[in-house]
């Protein structure tokens, strides 16, 4: 029981800190990244010199493709167990 208590008060906290993520479906990535390449470079805000932390581009480049490969494989009623775009 006072697990679970833990894990409601935890819950609640990360709610209150990060909205975005549990209101409005919103990823925490280091989007900043984006900014070097196009077409998000046009993008980039003014003053933007470089990202703030560029050792963290595996969300960018390899999670999150694998995300979405395996939810359009999801969606297709197929198990996600082969990428196709690999190899």
């Amino acid at each position: 029981m006072e697990l679970a208590v833990q894990a409601l008060v935890l819950a609640c906290l990360l709610a209150v800190f990060f909205p975005g993520v549990f209101l409005r479906g919103e990823v925490l990535i280091p989007g900043d990244i984006l900014f070097q390449i196009p077409p998000w470079s046009h993008y980039a805000p003014a003053g933007w010199q470089r990202p703030a932390n560029p050792l963290l581009s595996d969300a960018l480049t390899a999670f999150i493709p694998y995300y979405a490969e395996c939810a359009d494989a999801l969606r297709q009623g197929e198990w996600p167990l082969w990428n196709p775009t690999q190899m």
